[in-house]
């Protein structure tokens, strides 16, 4: 996780070094679109990957707010280690801003962010009862969020962020147990390609590095299409 956060930092400072070159779409429109994406998904902490979907989508207010949102839903999603049967993770993370537009095709600006995190496994030890498992939590926090238009077509998104832990739950067989909140290193980056008029072709790359209640670090790849508004 930290070698792609220092990586979108250089892409960043690359971005808002290089010449200003006149893009015939604008970063504004793949930020304006929505979007249904499918993903694999993996975790540091368990071995075998997952894979899932979700839906993703923002809107721009003028020239400089901004905000967005992703739902993913990941069957397994990297969960599932020996003795685990079935198993999900569902995140939600939203996030609003400010964009300072440095050329026509780079901006760069604060953000604040809210993130979810559901989690629900069942572990079949041999020998005894099944053991169901679920937990979540949500963060609050922020960083910084730049888009880049360098050609016409294609845009990148990339955000980097920290969050702070809201509250935590944790549950065993439905019973309540101790959890407490994590800190979350987020970040991300998608690439939007115009195919044709306001259809977009998209992939991405999200870290989700989590500490706390569950200390695990979540990968995914998206690939998706938006249509932009």
């Amino acid at each position: 996780m930290k070698k792609f956060t220092i990586i979108s930092a250089i892409a960043v400072a690359i971005a808002a070094l290089s010449p200003t070159i006149a893009a015939a779409d604008t970063a504004g429109s793949a930020m304006n679109s929505l979007g249904l994406f499918g993903e694999v998904a993996g975790s540091t902490m368990y071995g075998s990957p997952g894979a899932g979907a979700g839906i993703t989508g923002g809107i721009t207010f003028g020239r400089n707010w901004f905000a967005n949102a992703t739902v993913r839903y990941d069957f397994g999603a990297g969960l599932d280690s020996n003795g685990t049967s079935g198993g999900h993770t569902l995140t939600a993370d939203v996030k609003g801003g400010y964009l300072f537009h440095l050329s026509s095709a780079f901006a760069i600006g604060p953000y604040v962010g809210f993130d979810h995190y559901g989690y629900a496994a069942t572990f079949a030890v041999p020998g005894n009862p099944a053991t169901k498992v679920t937990a979540g939590e949500e963060e609050l926090g922020g960083g910084l969020y730049a888009a880049w238009s360098p050609v016409a077509r294609l845009t990148f998104l990339t955000s980097v962020g920290g969050y702070d832990g809201l509250g935590a739950n944790a549950q065993v067989n439905g019973n309540r147990v101790p959890a407490y909140s994590s800190v979350l290193v987020q970040s991300s980056l998608k690439a939007y390609y115009r195919v044709s008029g306001p259809l977009y072709a998209f992939v991405g790359f999200q870290s989700d590095d989590y500490t706390g209640l569950h200390g695990d670090n979540f990968l995914r790849g998206d690939v998706g299409v938006a249509y932009s508004y």
